[in-house]
């Protein structure tokens, strides 16, 4: 396997040059990364990490004691040609690469004024690997959180999916059909509906009838809906074909017995939703 220059020099520096100096100034940065400053620059460090750029030029060689603030300071007064720097025993190292390329070297300290490059090309991918397996993790668990509600709000609703808020008299609920049966009713938020009579005679002038043995309290649309359609023909009447319910819950099933006369009656109202069978 092809070994980087850089790290035969240092296998070659660290034979001849670690000192009870180096452990000392190693051991106040490492482990834990902890970074120096250099006037206002403050300088990030990557333990037991080296750089495999070919850009790395050795400084300070006569100071086999240097330490990593004066290898910084040196790198300070050159930074046109000093981007980050590598310091172990015995040595100091310059690199005017804009990013460095780390490997594990023990015992040297990669610095730069950059976020700290703590991580391999390798231990990268291998956190980006983990990353993408716990995010397929966390969609999946996602799917199945919303798979879950929706069948409680399901449940919730009922199977005509309705929103339950005011005897299902919101605008929600507007234009969605409810199915009974084989039948299909559709509902009518604030919609055109028809003008109530003062009495049942005159419901049946308007066209409509009203079989007040129905009026029941405390109904939803589609409560309402299902005893429409439980209502035979009565006599020369059709079946129930419509319905309303108010703001307290009443709910006026309607046989219609003259369409033209029942259109007539139309009118908008603020507190009364309509279902009527298509």
């Amino acid at each position: 396997m092809h070994c980087p220059w850089a790290y035969l020099s240092w296998l070659l520096y660290f034979s001849s040059f670690v000192t009870a100096d180096h452990h000392t100034h190693y051991d106040r940065l490492c482990p834990g990364n902890k970074p120096i400053t250099i006037g206002q620059v403050v300088y990030n460090t990557a333990c037991d990490r080296s750089d495999q750029s070919p850009s790395l030029v050795r400084k300070l060689g006569s100071l086999s004691g240097s330490t990593p603030e004066q290898c910084a300071e040196a790198c300070e007064h050159d930074k046109d040609a000093c981007k980050y720097i590598v310091w172990g025993p015995g040595a100091c190292f310059h690199s005017s690469a804009s990013v460095p390329t780390p490997f594990n070297v023990p015992g040297a300290i990669l610095l730069s004024t950059v976020p700290a490059f703590t991580k391999t090309p390798a231990e990268l991918q291998t956190e980006f690997d983990n990353c993408t397996t716990l995010r397929t993790q966390a969609e999946i668990e996602r799917d199945n959180y919303k798979k879950k509600v929706d069948e409680l709000t399901q449940k919730i609703w009922g199977p005509n999916k309705l929103d339950p808020t005011d005897f299902q008299c919101v605008a929600a609920n507007d234009g969605k059909v409810i199915t009974v049966k084989d039948n299909k009713y559709r509902i009518h938020f604030h919609d055109k509906i028809l003008q109530h009579p003062n009495s049942v005679e005159g419901a049946r002038d308007n066209g409509i009838e009203y079989d007040t043995n129905w009026w029941t309290r405390d109904q939803s649309i589609e409560s309402c809906v299902k005893i429409c359609d439980s209502m035979r023909a009565k006599g020369s009447s059709p079946r129930c074909t419509r319905v309303e319910v108010n703001d307290q819950g009443r709910c006026f099933p309607q046989r219609v017995i003259d369409q033209n006369k029942a259109d007539g009656q139309l009118r908008r109202s603020r507190s009364i939703c309509a279902a009527i069978k298509i």
